[in-house]
């Protein structure tokens, strides 16, 4: 809430330095563009709008890296083997790698520091050494702390969920401990000037050029890196379904990203079923990694994520934010983003039928799917767009700084 200045009150509450001067550098193990990445660009790409710096630290390059380039901010490339989840604290606090990643902290005077979760076992003692406070989201229900890292948690001065059901997995995870780790709720948001409705058919006409789908095609997008638990093979099977009652039905499928060997052998799976299946062959297009994904949103009749589970689900407000109705899994984040009935329809995990029939109910009904459209578009401007989002994140931010000023 803004101040009889009408300046938000945490940016009253510091010395005008510090929030004009504040310096981040993000640490991450990954160099691909997953979900956990991209909300980190989306953050950056805010705080460089807002003139703050924030740099990168990643282990190699890759797409990663170069996006956060072109923002015009400083990347650094350290070499480091990502922590795996029965990290010993101690061991890693030990790793020649903290000294390094505490070089570069002093070095560029930063002033926090964030850290995904396997890159926090070195990079928390590095930016502790300094007094420099730490901010860590957790983004998946599958980060537990282990009874021996209890302590190493507790330390970390911002700790953060993407959303309640992640936070209350983790709190529930405290071994013999008689009080839970807390988090803090913080939800993403998404860049609403970025992803908005097509102001004009363009858009569709492109993709359907490009994709040679016929003017009157109606297209189902799915988003997602080649990894099993995004559920490509249960996007086949809806795909079947939907073709048997839907003609002009075409299916759209963006991403790669692979991250490891079973994720190559994975895509290699779903492409050579695709190719040996006549319907999919002739109505499923493979696009590979997108660079602007917002068009292809904005193109797209529907927008399905067929998950075995989502931590959050970015993707979904990516689509809602372009006015597609979504078909979502309700297993993780996309339950607490997506109101079922109203922004889209939210399915259990694999049931191909299910999702099948929430497609072809949108695709027979055009009025339903500009309802749904623009409830979808309101929900995230009101909830989930990124400079709210960003208000949030500073505001924690400043907490931290009154509490650790710089030293």
């Amino acid at each position: 809430m803004p101040g009889d200045s009408g300046i938000p009150l945490f940016r009253q509450a510091l010395r005008p330095t510090i929030i004009l001067g504040m310096k981040f550098l993000f640490a991450s193990a990954y160099s691909g563009l997953g979900g956990g990445e991209s909300i980190q660009l989306n953050l950056a790409e805010e705080l460089t709008r807002r003139g703050l710096e924030a740099q990168l630290l990643v282990r190699e390059e890759g797409e990663f890296a170069q996006r956060w380039r072109e923002l015009g901010q400083t990347v650094h490339l350290l070499p480091f083997r990502p922590s795996s989840v029965y990290f010993l604290p101690a061991r890693s606090a030990s790793s020649a790698v903290v000294q390094q990643m505490a070089a570069i902290l002093r070095s560029e005077k930063i002033q926090l520091g964030h850290a995904d979760y396997h890159s926090l076992p070195y990079f928390s003692p590095a930016a502790g050494s300094l007094g420099i406070p730490r901010l860590w989201i957790c983004m998946g229900n599958w980060f537990h702390p282990k009874p021996w890292q209890y302590g190493f948690f507790c330390n970390i001065e911002g700790r953060f969920a993407l959303t309640q059901e992640i936070r209350e997995q983790f709190q529930k995870k405290r071994g013999f401990f008689s009080q839970p780790i807390e988090l803090k709720p913080l939800h993403p948001g998404v860049d609403t000037k970025k992803f908005q409705p097509a102001p004009s058919r363009s858009a569709r006409e492109a993709l359907e050029k490009k994709f040679n789908f016929e003017p009157d095609s109606q297209i189902i997008l799915h988003v997602g890196r080649f990894q099993d638990v995004k559920g490509h093979d249960t996007f086949q099977e809806i795909a079947r379904l939907v073709s048997q009652e839907n003609p002009k039905a075409r299916f759209l499928v963006v991403g790669e990203n692979l991250q490891r060997a079973a994720d190559a052998n994975y895509q290699q799976r779903i492409l050579s079923r695709a190719q040996a299946d006549p319907i999919l062959k002739e109505r499923m297009v493979y696009a590979g990694f997108v660079d602007e994904i917002a068009e292809f949103y904005a193109a797209a009749d529907v927008f399905v994520c067929p998950s075995r589970c989502e931590s959050y689900g970015m993707a979904n407000l990516e689509a809602m934010a372009c006015a597609v109705p979504v078909v979502s899994t309700n297993c993780g984040g996309p339950s607490e983003t997506i109101i079922d009935g109203v922004c889209g329809f939210l399915v259990p995990p694999r049931d191909a039928k299910t999702y099948a029939e929430r497609i072809l109910r949108l695709l027979a009904d055009p009025d339903l799917r500009l309802r749904m459209g623009a409830a979808g578009r309101r929900h995230v401007e009101e909830n989930f767009n990124l400079r709210d989002s960003t208000d949030r994140f500073l505001e924690h931010c400043a907490r931290l700084l009154r509490a650790f000023p710089p030293q």
